[in-house]
């Protein structure tokens, strides 16, 4: 389904009845919805299934279709289905279960090698993903079931965020939300339009759309059934036109629910994205690229330095991710990923990406683990409970899209040239004093304190004594190496703990309490 069928499929789907089916495919009985045979495939296990549990890791000519349940003792990464599977994979298996990273005794290289480390890189310190509402310590959730929300995400990067806040909203939410979702890399615009759409138009099941969205954010291999689906997506959104001639771009996309995706941008600004999605390189040549990358001697010392941090099961999980390029459960096999991801590489293949690409680092690992242990992951398979926890959240995500009235702005604009454009009402959204929260994420390090609350405070709602501006700096405590809560955000309500129980200090304390007025 593509170009005008593709969208008119849709929008009929999304307003029908949806009987249960049963139909044969491959031999097997699938039951579901209408949506589901038309879009039957896009899940990440064999013939596109979905995935519920753990598969059993024999993937020895026929790939064995049932669960895994038999955990390896060694390594804790894998299961299989029965002790037969298990010693007819071994020979192939054995490569991971011996593998020198599960040693607890694992040293980095420059240690190997009795030489001071090379790092080029400071340690990452990307913060996982969070609500930057979060009702229940500020307008609380019984005050906002009823209440119109207007957020602001100016920098954004990708949807995490935008997630967490969403599936922070009370059950049963009954107001209005516009959401404006901003970055200035036209490619990171573009990449989170398609993965909205794809996740939130109609069409799919919300299981298989939501394993479909956690590839095109992680992995950088799909296949093929994903990849067709996101080249019909690629016409539904952006036409077979060109958009020469015209400033701006501007689109308004159904979604499963009552609002809309709406996107403005600058149409010169899209020509590289475009000729990315329309790229026809293989995905040979993109693992290639991606595989020069991340081998980088300048950054092995990097890459050491993070593998050091984590347990040696967890070490092995990341460094199969990173080899294969698929963001799945250790057990499940990638062989039916055949086609390049084209929102991560350029349009001559290639990759985006970094040396030091680490997904455990976008999320709460507790939380990862917790919803991993759900779906009987053992936590040694780290990536695997990753996969679960963010299907568990686009899925969540999704449902409350459809449930609830929220309309999502998908812009690229300079952040500076963004709140002036609000305020002379370029956007009819949203107007200046308007926003319950701006979200300017690390914007302080490129254009300082002073300018950003120049642009951004006159955007608060002044009728909201919680609306307010969040902003974090990648940069600050780097040049200030003696400072206490460089590494422990939880050092500067202790100190104001300590400062409470002295009398002398009682009224010098910085309050960060949200019950406190002082």
């Amino acid at each position: 389904m593509v170009g005008v069928e593709h969208a008119y499929t849709h929008s009929m789907l999304a307003h029908i009845r949806r009987p249960t089916l049963r139909a044969k495919k491959n031999g097997k009985l699938h039951t579901g919805s209408l949506e589901t045979f038309l879009s039957l495939g896009l899940g990440s296990a064999e013939n596109g299934l979905t995935l519920s549990k753990m598969p059993c890791a024999n993937h020895e000519a026929d790939p064995c279709s049932h669960a895994g349940i038999v955990l390896c003792p060694k390594c804790q990464l894998v299961k299989y289905c029965s002790a037969y599977c298990q010693r007819q994979h071994w020979p192939k298996h054995r490569f991971d279960c011996e593998h020198p990273m599960l040693d607890p005794c694992w040293e980095p290289r420059w240690i190997r090698e009795e030489r001071e480390p090379r790092f080029n890189t400071a340690p990452s310190d990307d913060l996982p993903a969070y609500d930057c509402l979060r009702l229940p310590h500020n307008e609380t959730e019984r005050d906002a079931i009823h209440r119109d929300f207007k957020l602001c995400f100016a920098a954004s990067g990708d949807i995490r965020n935008l997630v967490q806040t969403i599936n922070g909203l009370p059950a049963g939410y009954r107001g209005k939300c516009d959401i404006l979702l901003n970055d200035v890399d036209t490619i990171t615009v573009n990449r989170n339009l398609m993965i909205l759409y794809a996740l939130l138009g109609s069409g799919p099941s919300i299981e298989q759309s939501a394993e479909m969205a956690i590839h095109l954010m992680y992995s950088s291999a799909l296949p093929p059934a994903i990849a067709t689906y996101l080249r019909g997506c690629v016409r539904v959104i952006y036409g077979e036109g060109t958009n020469e001639g015209r400033l701006l771009f501007r689109c308004s996309l159904g979604t499963r629910g009552q609002g809309k995706i709406y996107s403005m941008q600058s149409t010169m600004a899209m020509r590289r994205p475009m000729e990315m999605f329309h790229s026809t390189y293989d995905l040979r040549k993109g693992l290639r690229s991606k595989r020069t990358t991340i081998t980088d001697t300048r950054h092995v010392d990097d890459v050491d330095r993070a593998f050091a941090s984590l347990q040696p099961a967890h070490r092995l999980a990341l460094a199969h991710f990173r080899r294969k390029g698929v963001l799945a459960p250790f057990s499940l096999s990638t062989r039916g990923f055949s086609e390049p991801n084209r929102l991560m590489y350029t349009a001559g293949g290639d990759w985006l990406g970094h040396a030091g690409v680490n997904p455990l680092k976008g999320w709460n690992v507790s939380d990862v683990l917790a919803t991993g242990a759900k779906y009987a992951v053992d936590s040694a398979d780290i990536i695997g409970c990753l996969f679960f926890h963010v299907k568990e959240e686009l899925m969540e995500f999704t449902r409350r899209i459809k449930e609830f009235y929220i309309d999502l702005h998908v812009t690229q604009f300079s952040p500076p040239l963004l709140s002036k454009g609000i305020s002379i009402g370029v956007f009819p959204a949203f107007a200046e004093g308007c926003f319950d929260r701006v979200d300017t994420a690390d914007i302080t390090d490129r254009e300082g304190i002073p300018e950003l609350l120049a642009d951004w405070g006159p955007m608060l709602n002044r009728n909201n004594g919680r609306a307010c501006i969040i902003m974090h700096s990648r940069q600050w405590h780097r040049n200030r190496p003696n400072t206490t809560a460089q590494s422990n955000p939880c050092s500067a309500v202790m100190l104001i703990e300590r400062c409470k129980k002295l009398p002398s200090l009682v009224c010098l304390y910085v309050c960060i309490d949200s019950e406190c007025n002082s």
